[in-house]
């Protein structure tokens, strides 16, 4: 896992290094990283409770549970604009139906057919899709940095995956 955000860190650095410790590219890094936190734990403690609700109904209900939190707030403390362009329109309607319909229901349905320590190679993963996305939709840079930034996140999914294919060979070693 530490290789993992190494890399993550890699790809923020240049703008935290700039904006300084205060900033907000080093404030959203330690946001999105308690978020994972949170989300990884509400993951270990969802694959210990039985359900018995298909994967896609129970991440339909807690995405409806999230929408509903995060109203409150988001009602209080948004403005919204006269107009919306349409540019940010289509960006959260990618969101809605990438990021948080496909992409939520499908985590959900991982965690009940794959095990813990495979599934959280998503949080590696993503920011390695929005590099490329930014990349091709909005000709954001990709040099050195960024390369090296993957080889080191798809470094820490290797080690992820070797772990758990060990894990694996121990427990058939042991059952025979």
């Amino acid at each position: 896992m530490i290789v993992g955000v190494s890399g993550v860190l890699l790809l923020v650095a240049p703008a935290a290094i700039r904006e300084g410790i205060g900033g907000r590219s080093m404030a959203g890094f330690v946001v999105i990283q308690l978020s994972v936190i949170g989300w990884v734990t509400g993951a270990l403690l969802q694959k210990r409770v039985r359900m018995t609700a298909s994967p896609v109904v129970a991440g339909a209900v807690q995405q409806f549970a999230a929408g509903l939190a995060m109203f409150l707030p988001g009602a209080l403390f948004e403005k919204v604009p006269a107009a919306i362009p349409t540019r940010q329109v289509l960006a959260v309607s990618y969101l809605v139906v990438f990021g948080s319909l496909l992409g939520y229901s499908c985590f959900v349905y991982a965690m009940t057919h794959l095990s813990a320590a495979l599934v959280s190679v998503y949080t590696f993963v993503n920011p390695i899709v929005a590099v490329g996305l930014g990349w091709l939709f909005f000709r954001e840079p990709f040099g050195w940095r960024e390369m090296a930034a993957m080889l080191v996140i798809f470094t820490g999914v290797l080690l992820v995956q070797r772990s758990e294919a060990a894990a694996v060979q121990r427990r058939t070693a042991t059952i025979t």
